[in-house]
């Protein structure tokens, strides 16, 4: 399973060729949601808005909002979410988006039944895992770690340079 980017006809044109990556006009960085099961809409939000993110959510399973690597803080998934079936894998999931976007942080969205351990997750390259029905304080830890990275990673380009 491999996500793919929304085609033009999809957007409501006919011509059948890919949409074009939108350059956002604003630099602000979005939380990418591609889960069956999201956080709640309202606490997302507001849980992103305290890191200087905002929002993004994938309209439907196997398709990817079309949007630069470089502008996306995280993406939150779920096999569901990400293969559009029930019975997906969590690491074909991981495998999926690391097809398209290759570094950026990929929070797990557990169920309570969910037999994924984390140990699988974060082999298969997951960032960070959270529960649903996510609860704020986890949803900002996890957020947090994320921005915490983020500005290392920055610090230490900037010493280098």
């Amino acid at each position: 399973m491999s996500l793919r980017y929304p085609v033009a006809s999809e957007r409501g044109t006919s011509t059948g060729q890919p949409a074009q990556v939108q350059t956002q006009t604003d630099n602000q960085k979005k939380v990418v949601v591609l889960s069956s099961n999201p956080p709640d809409p309202a606490l997302l939000k507001r849980t992103a808005e305290l890191f200087g993110w905002g929002v993004l959510m994938g309209s439907e399973p196997g398709v990817i909002p079309p949007i630069e690597t470089s502008r996306i803080a995280a993406i939150l998934f779920d096999p569901k979410g990400v293969e559009g079936k029930a019975n997906g894998s969590w690491s074909g999931s991981v495998a999926a988006i690391r097809e398209i976007h290759p570094n950026v942080p990929l929070i797990a969205c557990l169920s309570m039944s969910d037999g994924a351990e984390w140990l699988q997750l974060r082999e298969a390259g997951a960032f960070h895992a959270v529960h649903m029905p996510v609860l704020d304080g986890e949803l900002y830890q996890s957020l947090g770690f994320v921005w915490a990275a983020a500005s290392r990673i920055s610090l230490l380009r900037s010493n280098a340079a």
